[in-house]
């Protein structure tokens, strides 16, 4: 039997459910990178391991899952910065998002998560897992911190200098361009090019 599909949460909602866990954890008011692995292990409680998802999982496709029944998050080895230091902004990111699996997507009672994974796949458009990549995205980069440090990059961008402004601010938050671009767009801040 499927577990029912939690209805659709709006942007804003999602953005203060991030907001809140910052608080909670007191880090809202802090600077750049939030520490999502403390905040997943310490704060609320839930393991967190590295494993190949693809053997687990019987498909190539996810990078993170979610066991609601034991607490769990797995992320896929792939993922791993100690291994893999390239990966670091897509894996903190995972995390994240995983972490919005459990805040917004688990159930609240016992019945109906068996043992079946919430999981991130690489492209993914199902309601759920974009409600999790946008819980990601206001939980690692928070409107607070994000708004001031893009004007502070602004007056300060040296004509000349090697990165754009995304990219030192994604080197600041230890997310990826990508996300970071995505970020600032969502937030009116930066367009299509950048000064």
């Amino acid at each position: 039997m499927r577990r029912p599909r939690p209805p659709f949460i709006p942007k804003r909602r999602i953005e203060r459910r991030a907001e809140r866990l910052l608080q909670e954890y007191g880090r809202l008011e802090a600077a750049p990178p939030v520490p999502v692995e403390d905040i997943l292990e310490r704060h609320l409680g839930l393991s967190l391991a590295f494993e190949d998802l693809t053997a687990v999982l019987g498909r190539d496709d996810v990078l993170g899952a979610t066991w609601l029944d034991t607490a769990e998050v797995v992320i896929d080895h792939r993922l791993d910065p100690g291994l893999h230091p390239e990966a670091e902004g897509r894996y903190r990111f995972t995390v994240a998002h995983e972490i919005g699996h459990w805040l917004l997507h688990a159930p609240d009672d016992d019945g109906g998560a068996g043992g079946a994974p919430l999981h991130r796949r690489r492209s993914e458009k199902d309601p759920l897992e974009w409600q999790a990549d946008y819980f990601a995205a206001c939980l690692l980069m928070p409107r607070d911190m994000v708004v001031p440090a893009w004007h502070e990059e602004q007056r300060g961008a040296a004509a000349g200098a090697e990165a754009t402004p995304t990219a030192r601010l994604a080197r600041r938050f230890a997310v990826s361009e990508q996300a970071m671009r995505i970020r600032l767009e969502d937030l009116q801040l930066a367009g299509g090019g950048e000064r």
